[in-house]
């Protein structure tokens, strides 16, 4: 299992997303408390959606400079329409163009590939994987509100223990 690390020149406050009509964050610098929850990304259309993203990444900056970007990596094909599948590209490349645009890392990590390095295991039957990691959430005193936001604090985590080291998540 090889989990990315941040590159220490950014390592500053890293920002891991969960990316979805409803997005799962989670965003602090290692070794300290984060901030996490779920933001609505509103819109019609992916188009709109990237734009909702963007407006919210840009508020985001302003009030705690994001150094790097962690993203869930998105599993393509796996969707019930054509537009839900639009819409995950669609948001996962916005995250990259505003990584790019402000010089930024961002580095994607496999669900399954957290699950693992945090839990110890990366496959669970269909449809325990988000009660489980909801509940290792709570066991480290993270009182998420949404597997969105489950998800983006274990994938935080899962770099932070690879960064800097197993410390107050493990």
């Amino acid at each position: 299992m090889n989990l990315p690390r941040i590159p220490r020149s950014a390592t500053g406050n890293v920002l891991s997303l969960d990316l979805a009509s409803t997005a799962g964050f989670c965003l602090g610098r290692f070794g300290e408390r984060p901030r996490f929850g779920a933001v609505l990304l509103r819109g019609d259309d992916a188009i709109q959606r990237m734009a909702a993203l963007r407006t919210w990444l840009d508020e985001q900056d302003e009030f705690q400079a994001i150094t790097a970007i962690v993203l869930e990596a998105a599993i393509i094909g796996d969707h019930r329409s054509i537009l839900a599948a639009e819409i995950l590209t669609s948001l996962q490349a916005m995250a990259g163009l505003w990584a790019w645009d402000m010089s930024i890392p961002i580095i994607r990590v496999a669900s399954s590939t957290a699950r693992k390095a945090m839990i110890g295991t990366g496959r669970f039957p269909k449809g325990e994987a988000k009660h489980h990691v909801t509940e290792w959430c709570r066991s480290k005193g993270f009182d998420v509100k949404t597997h969105d936001a489950a998800d983006a604090v274990l994938t935080w985590a899962a770099v932070e223990a690879a960064t800097i080291g197993a410390g107050a998540h493990a």
